[in-house]
């Protein structure tokens, strides 16, 4: 059978149930007439393995990022390495022939492209992250002279709906304090002084879950009130706690007799240093004991930001304390705009 009829029939099927068949024969008549000016071939479909090999200069980009700590985590590595090989890949070119409109139909076949796990076609915040980290990519080899011009430079962002974070209010987190005082459930390795003082740490301090993991006793000072934490880029920072997050770290310090080593450990020996996802474990389990929806570290932070401004707090200080390198992120995290946020911001900003 020829392409051309191949062709044909195919549209002859596509049109069964939907056409009468007068209908389709006028069609399969008017597809046949026009394809006698046309070569029609057919795509081949058949698993090539592909010759293109990824460049130096992406190989030298990853592990610049990685020995400057600008990954803050493996899962970070793993995500640029995925956005930007599956774009290099598409290509197949080298970097210095890729032009602005090939990323531009690049992203906008990939925003129509649904996802195969899904169904769904990518969010504007997906595919927002994406550009970005293709963005930081063609940057990096502006500045380091593999290529002439930044063709990423006029990739725009989708416009976004920002969905506040709720905050947790007072009686949320007296709730989960509550909680941390019962019975152990489902084989967690229960400890109450040292669950209670996590919350009242990530209550009181607003660190990311990876930095509260890093805690070691020696970082605290009990007297003053303050932890040294080991945050993105590789950088220390202080974080201040209130009375009550000392109290809950005296006493379970006490209980346990250690005086060095991590901060949070597991309750059995050896006594690991618990990760993020024992502590997530643990939020999970608080969740369903108090019936609150979504507790989880970030929405402790954005707690602790809108609290800090709301006392007063100068915008600035919050940044430091967050951790953030831009003001414009700590404002995504206060829910509290008013004019004292407005005045702050244009003050440093």
């Amino acid at each position: 059978m020829t392409s051309q009829n191949e062709f044909v029939n195919k549209v002859v099927l596509s049109l069964v149930d939907k056409l009468s068949s007068k209908d389709i024969r006028l069609v399969k008549d008017a597809v046949t007439c026009i394809l006698e000016d046309y070569v029609v071939t057919r795509n081949c479909t058949d698993i090539v393995v592909s010759e293109y090999v990824l460049p130096d200069c992406y190989k030298m980009y990853i592990a610049s990022k990685t020995m400057n700590g600008e990954f803050s985590s493996e899962g970070t590595i793993k995500l640029y390495k995925d956005v930007i090989e599956k774009m290099l890949y598409t290509f197949a070119l080298p970097v210095d022939q890729i032009t602005t409109n090939m990323l531009r139909g690049y992203f906008a076949k990939m925003q129509a492209t649904p996802s195969m796990l899904t169904g769904k076609v990518p969010s504007n915040n997906t595919i927002n992250n994406r550009k970005c980290i293709v963005r930081s990519f063609f940057q990096w080899l502006t500045e380091e002279e593999y290529i002439v011009k930044d063709v990423s430079a006029r990739i725009k962002g989708e416009r976004t709906a920002l969905k506040p974070e709720p905050i947790f209010t007072d009686m949320q987190l007296e709730m989960m304090r509550a909680a941390c005082k019962k019975k152990p459930v489902n084989g967690w390795q229960f400890s109450k002084y040292r669950d209670l003082a996590i919350v009242d740490v990530l209550s009181s301090t607003g660190v990311r879950v990876k930095e509260l993991c890093g805690i070691d006793i020696e970082d605290v000072n009990l007297d003053d009130r303050k932890i040294v934490v080991f945050g993105k880029g590789n950088k220390y920072r202080t974080v201040y706690f209130d009375v009550r997050a000392e109290f809950s770290i005296r006493r379970y310090l006490k209980e346990t007799g250690r005086k060095t080593g991590a901060l949070f450990v597991t309750k059995r020996s050896p006594h690991n240093r618990l990760d993020t996802d024992d502590v997530r474990n643990l939020l999970n389990i608080i969740s369903k004991r108090t019936g609150i929806a979504d507790i989880h570290p970030h929405r402790f932070r954005h707690t602790v930001a809108t609290r800090l401004v709301e006392k007063g707090c100068d915008i600035y200080y919050v940044k430091e304390i967050l951790g953030h390198s831009s003001i414009e992120t700590t404002l995504r995290y206060v829910h509290t705009f008013d004019s004292k946020v407005k005045s702050s911001y244009e003050k440093y900003f």
